[in-house]
Formats: structure tokens, C-alpha cells, sequence
């Protein structure tokens, strides 16, 4: 390498061109910032998808733990972790529903931050059973053996978005 070719490289990023250095970290800063960007919408892609549920789940949540409260299965099997949790519900009900008032004495009786329900699915499309998160009307809306037209987040956090009437 030649003594020009040394000086020229110096200057690139020798503190006489301010202007390329502060150029090439702003492009490179765009760069980034358009790859994180196109990241993250993706990740907001949703999907239509259709199965069966095959059972439901209620979990109370906090910053550091995670405690099962209730698992609806098949043909209306309801397993209950907490007899207080049990005794907001009527002796034989098979679809249990949970009210905003029911939903504020289990964050009470766990001591929770939130209640997670969970709605898995067994997919039409052959992929098999996943978990999604819904929110407390769809969890209710949805019964364990029945098809179901969803919109969920395309990857994870498979969060449903929308029920469909069938």
C-alpha cells in the first residue's frame, strides 16, 4: 500500500473528515433502524385460521410467577386448583363463565397482577394444537369441542384477535 493510499485512509477517519464519519454512522443508524422496523411489523402480521378447541386455561400472573387456576377439557371437565375458586362457580356447570366481578375475586384470592387465559386449538390446517392468549369475552365466547374461525397474530406472542360468527 502506498503512503497516498495510507494518508487517504487516515483522513477517512482521522478527525479532518467529520462529515463521512458522521455520514456512514447515520446510515448506518437508518439501516438498523429500518431492519428493526420491518421486524416488528411482521411481527404484527395476523392470520385466519380455523380448528377445535380442545381445552381451556386460566393462569394468575404476576412479575416473577405463574400459578394454574382452572382447565375446562373435554365434554365440560372443569379442574379447579383453589376450592375458592371452585365455589364461584354453580356445583355441575360445565361452561363456566367469567365475569368481570368473578375475574377480580381470583386476582384476589391468588394475589395476582392479571389472569392469562389461554385457548388451545387444534388446527385445521394440520399443524396441530397451539395456545392462544385471548382476552376474558373471547375466552368465554369459545367452548371446548366446538370449531372455531379465528384471527390471530401470525407469530408469537398467538394472541386471537377476532372470532368469526360461523
Amino acid at each position: 500500500m502506498s503512503s497516498e493510499d495510507n494518508k487517504i485512509k487516515k483522513s477517512l477517519f482521522a478527525g479532518k473528515n467529520n462529515k463521512l464519519k458522521y455520514l456512514i454512522i447515520a446510515i448506518f443508524i437508518v439501516l438498523i433502524t429500518v431492519l428493526i422496523s420491518i421486524f416488528f411489523i411482521s411481527s404484527l402480521d395476523k392470520e385466519v385460521k380455523t380448528g377445535i378447541v380442545d381445552h381451556k386455561v386460566i393462569t394468575a400472573e404476576t412479575a416473577d410467577t405463574s400459578q394454574s387456576v382452572l382447565m375446562i377439557k373435554d365434554e365440560g371437565v372443569i379442574s379447579c386448583f383453589n376450592d375458592d375458586v371452585r365455589d364461584l362457580f354453580p356445583i355441575n356447570d360445565t361452561t363456566p363463565v367469567i365475569t368481570k366481578s368473578i375475574e377480580e375475586k381470583i386476582i384476589e384470592i391468588y394475589d395476582c397482577d392479571y389472569l392469562y387465559y389461554g385457548v388451545s386449538i387444534r388446527l385445521n390446517d394440520g399443524s396441530g394444537t397451539r395456545q392462544f392468549s385471548a382476552n376474558r369475552q373471547d375466552f368465554n365466547n369459545m367452548m371446548v369441542g366446538e370449531n372455531v374461525k379465528f384471527e390471530a397474530y401470525k407469530y408469537f406472542p398467538y394472541k386471537i384477535t377476532r372470532i368469526f360468527e360461523e
